[in-house]
């Protein structure tokens, strides 16, 4: 496998913080705009133009004057991406009491990936008259991200409040990771931890589940190791078998095991010590193993199960009964873990199964309401 390099998924998280300072530069730039306005010219034709009309009684009624254009709305609690023609709506805040998004309010955690999807497509869209619109859905990872670096499409800002990190600003640890809270807060509870577009702690206090819209597809995984020359094998018996490879493995329980290298037995088995890794009672993990060169979440992560051989061996094989499951993200890090510095708006880690239930709550998108024609 010439030279292939596996990895485990963002165990750095470039995220896998930020209470109550004012962001620098909006008060002088507040306060240059008022200077400029202040300063400003007078339009004298158009003052002229305002006298004559007073003289004349010549208001221009009657002339042909084109209506502004109505614009798509959003429900109350979700903010519009962006305002001036919403793409869509996501909620401001982080989902509490149920499927709520308002300040002040413990978020919603401790839910299963499906179980957030599911809390999402039942939420009803409601308009200013109470008349359903529509329903929910679980923010997507490009709509999570575009809300938060305030620049839909390519581009946009690193942390919610620019591009240069503050620390205090969100809910997280502190430079050298140690928390600084307790517990979770409420939403909304760091003023300076808020996007262009309005959304609220999407960066700290706690992880958020986001739909990749991706799952398990290892013919798509194989078809594209195979392109970038790796070679990698199934058994008839599904044990994985390889010649030439470095590989890292990873706990699909959620647990994240690094630095424990499986190696090509004589027959090129891949195999791993027992003696690296702390096996359960029943001597069987699942896992991921990672292909950091291939884009696609099917083409990069591959579902593997280690199974006691006896002699401290523990074999890996491809767990094809995953195909099809769905891949997970989570975003944000959380008041427990990341930094001002390492977690940013483009972070994203992908180590849980759907059936996870951790500190990770959700926000929900929707499509924003068409105006009344």
């Amino acid at each position: 496998m010439r030279g292939i390099k596996w990895t485990l998924p963002l165990l750095g998280y470039a995220c896998a913080a930020c209470g109550d300072q004012p962001v620098a530069g909006l008060a002088d730039s507040a306060g240059a705009e008022s200077a400029s306005a202040d300063s400003a010219p007078i339009d004298t034709a158009a003052t002229d133009t305002a006298a004559l009309d007073r003289e004349t009684g010549d208001s221009g009624a009657g002339q042909d004057s084109a209506a502004p254009a109505a614009v798509a709305t959003c429900m109350v609690g979700m903010v519009p991406v962006p305002p001036e023609a919403p793409l869509y709506c996501i909620d401001a805040y982080e989902v509490s009491l149920g499927t709520l998004s308002l300040a002040g309010q413990s978020p919603e955690v401790a839910l299963t990936f499906h179980m957030a999807v599911e809390a999402c497509e039942a939420a009803a869209v409601v308009d200013e008259s109470g008349a359903v619109r529509g329903y929910k859905r679980l923010a997507s990872d490009a709509e999570w991200e575009d809300a938060a670096d305030g620049t839909p499409g390519e581009g946009g800002w690193a942390f919610p409040y620019g591009d240069l990190p503050v620390e205090g600003a969100c809910i997280l640890p502190d430079a050298g990771n140690t928390p600084v809270y307790d517990e979770l807060q409420p939403t909304g509870s760091a003023p300076a931890c808020v996007s262009q577009f309005g959304a609220y702690d999407q960066i700290g206090n706690a992880w958020e589940w986001v739909d990749p819209g991706q799952s398990v597809d290892t013919a798509a995984w194989f078809a594209a190791a195979s392109a970038a020359g790796h070679d990698l094998r199934v058994g008839d018996d599904d044990r994985l078998y390889s010649g030439d490879v470095d590989l890292s493995w990873m706990n699909y329980e959620g647990v994240i095991v690094t630095g424990f290298v499986p190696y090509a037995a004589e027959d090129g088995a891949l195999t791993l010590e027992a003696s690296a890794i702390e096996l359960p009672n029943d001597a069987y993990l699942s896992g991921y193993l990672e292909a950091s060169d291939q884009a696609e979440l099917e083409e990069r992560y591959l579902p593997v199960a280690l199974v006691d051989q006896g002699d401290m061996q523990l074999a890996l094989y491809l767990e094809s009964v995953r195909e099809g499951e769905t891949f997970t993200s989570k975003r944000g890090c959380a008041y427990y873990t990341g930094t001002a510095i390492a977690c940013t708006n483009q972070s994203v880690s992908h180590e849980h199964p759907p059936g996870f239930a951790g500190t990770i709550g959700y926000r929900c998108t929707s499509d924003p309401i068409p105006p009344a024609e």
